[in-house]
């Protein structure tokens, strides 16, 4: 899909395979139990430009992203819903973080990552009082790791110099290799 307008779209028991999102916009639309199993999410043009492939403001139920890979200036934010990552690769090839491309954002999320690496780009910020996360086997390398919430798990991670730490009500940290974060706010 390249240059397509979806705002407000309803998507239910939806699967995209193999699928190429270029400079889609998804604002204020509904997923309920929608996958993405590979595939690229990201916008090819100027890297300075604001985020065009925006999944912004969207309310989910159930949400998997598999095995895809998010490039440059895309918008990630979600609210009241599971969202699982496994094997998601995000890297925009900048040298210094932008803070246009993430991970996942959002409020009142119940997240599970598995299996990604996320490098020079803003990787969580997840907000809400009752989010949580389950972060095993990732890499996060000059990112952001900011969870809010009830409880932030991280276990069996790569992290390195990154921006903020899990600051919910209970964390747990075990296992990580070289936890270096640069700032806590």
């Amino acid at each position: 899909m390249h240059n397509v307008q979806m705002k407000w779209a309803h998507f239910k028991n939806v699967t995209f395979i193999d699928c190429n999102f270029i400079k889609v916009n998804f604002l204020e639309s509904k997923f309920e139990n929608v996958k993405f199993i590979r595939g690229v999410i990201f916008q090819p043009d100027d890297p300075n430009a604001e985020p065009e492939t925006t999944f912004g403001e969207i309310d989910i139920d159930r949400v998997l992203f598999d095995g895809v890979k998010i490039g440059k200036n895309v918008h990630m934010n979600l609210f009241d819903g599971v969202v699982v990552m496994r094997n998601v690769v995000v890297e925009a090839g900048r040298k210094e973080k932008s803070y246009d491309t993430r991970l996942i954002g959002g409020d009142n999320l119940r997240v599970r990552i598995d299996h990604c690496k996320v490098e020079n780009e803003v990787g969580l910020n997840i907000s809400g009082d009752d989010s949580s996360a389950y972060i095993t086997n990732s890499t996060f390398k000059n990112s952001m790791i900011k969870i809010k919430g009830i409880v932030a798990w991280v276990e069996n991670c790569t992290i390195r110099n990154t921006i903020d730490t899990p600051s919910s009500k209970t964390v747990v940290l075990k296992n990580n290799r070289e936890f270096s974060p640069k700032y806590r706010y």
